[in-house]
């Protein structure tokens, strides 16, 4: 189970639940932070700009195993200038966070959200509808890292990648052709 607040846990098993969602992503040009709600948004010492039901984020599901789910985040009704600055953005493999919140019967947020996923920007797809389109961004979670193949080489500029003054792996090329006389006087 999820560890969070006490305040929050109560606001959950309220009769009326009145829960937000938060969006963060971390771009080289800047943090993006969204919430479902309408108006600015001051939690976990930021300030989250209110999407309102433009913002959608995909079903997402928490397994007791070991395995990499992902989420897509939506943002409809956008200008196309939006979307021109969002095909400039290296979004790939940038970092992203989606957190779940409650608020109060006076619309204050009752406690400090609980992050519900942390991952990696993926693909992007774009639907135009003429006026206005769609963007969404899937994410993968971080543990999808471990399903991706290592990289690693027996050769001596591997070997010095990770340690410099290892001199194991200088001489194998020069073996691969080299005749060998083992054995005899």
């Amino acid at each position: 189970m999820r560890e969070m607040d006490t305040a929050l846990a109560a606001e959950m098993e309220a009769a009326v639940l009145r829960p937000v969602l938060l969006c963060e992503f971390l771009l080289d040009s800047g943090a993006i932070r969204l919430w479902s709600g309408v108006g600015d948004l001051t939690a976990l010492g930021e300030t989250w700009t209110g999407a309102g039901t433009l913002l959608g984020v995909s079903d997402y599901q928490e397994t007791a195993s070991l395995e990499a789910q992902g989420v897509t985040f939506t943002l409809s009704g956008i200008t196309s200038s939006v979307i021109a600055l969002a095909l400039l953005e290296d979004y790939q493999g940038r970092a992203c966070g989606l957190y779940l919140g409650a608020l109060d019967a006076a619309g204050v947020l009752v406690a400090d959200p609980v992050r519900l996923f942390s991952g990696l920007l993926d693909t992007m797809q774009i639907t135009d509808g003429g006026e206005t389109c769609t963007l969404a961004v899937a994410a993968e979670n971080k543990l999808v890292i471990l399903q991706r193949a290592k990289e690693a080489r027996y050769t001596d500029e591997d070997q010095k990648a990770r340690y410099p003054d290892d001199r194991g792996l200088e001489f194998v090329s020069g073996l691969q052709d080299r005749e060998i006389v083992w054995g005899r006087a």
